[in-house]
């Protein structure tokens, strides 16, 4: 007798239904779709992955919206917790990732290279801007949303108090130094809090920046960078999609 093959099991989302920014409820629709056809199938198609999110995503809708108050943009339907820690832990894992880099050569390798420069010309900076706020004592550090640590790591070559906060467990499994899941893990005040690349991937983006201005010293210092989403009305072609991609850049800045 032949058995039932068994189905995979469907993502989950929450969905957003105010401005992610100002709270809004004034939203206008940009795009949707869903993911079995157009840019965002072929973009995750060919995205390097360690375990294929399509057939998770198959009956699922994507919709962009745009704050009609503020102009902030989002996805209205981002991945529940439990899913989201699928998509960076399986999905989007590290072996794929350092797989898909070492398949490129020398562009990976010059890319990591250019990195790796950028961290340290930041650190440098970051101890210099931090003197009036810390007189002889360590540059003590909070770097949210870590990844593997890099940055961590070459703050506390440079003798910061450096701590690196990231939930994605297979990131932390790869990295040389310790990582924390929650930033009530990481102890104590601080000169300085960065986010590189991190804001874009956050469901409740305004919350995390509250909870780290409560976590800085009286003049310390914020950074934060993210992809420049200027111009962005839907999602029509690949640079749409390495913007505002539904699952993992919900936000667009």
């Amino acid at each position: 007798m032949d058995m039932p093959s068994s189905s995979p099991r469907r993502a989950q989302f929450v969905t957003r239904d105010g401005c992610i920014n100002c709270g809004s409820v004034h939203l206008d629709v940009l795009d949707k779709g869903n993911f079995r056809e157009g840019v965002v199938h072929n973009a995750m198609a060919g995205s390097p992955h360690g375990e294929d999110p399509l057939p998770a995503l198959a009956d699922a809708e994507w919709v962009l919206q745009k704050c009609a108050d503020c102009g902030q943009i989002f996805h209205r339907n981002v991945l529940d917790p439990e899913w989201m820690g699928i998509a960076y832990s399986r999905w989007a894992s590290v072996e794929a990732i350092e797989e898909f880099e070492r398949r490129h050569g020398h562009s990976a390798f010059a890319g990591r290279h250019r990195a790796a420069i950028n961290r340290f010309r930041h650190m440098v900076r970051l101890e210099r801007l931090t003197r009036s706020l810390r007189g002889d004592g360590p540059v003590r550090l909070i770097d949210f949303g870590c990844g593997k640590g890099e940055f961590v790591e070459t703050c506390l070559a440079g003798e910061f108090e450096a701590y690196g906060v990231d939930f994605s467990t297979s990131r932390m499994d790869s990295a040389r130094v310790k990582i924390v899941p929650t930033l009530d893990d990481a102890p104590g005040a601080f000169h300085v809090a960065t986010l590189f690349e991190v804001l874009e991937h956050l469901e409740r983006p305004a919350d995390i920046l509250q909870m780290l201005s409560q976590r800085l010293m009286p003049g310390g210092i914020l950074i934060v960078e993210t992809p420049d989403c200027t111009g962005i009305t839907g999602i029509r072609a690949p640079r749409d999609t390495a913007l505002v991609d539904p699952i993992q850049h919900i936000n667009g800045y």
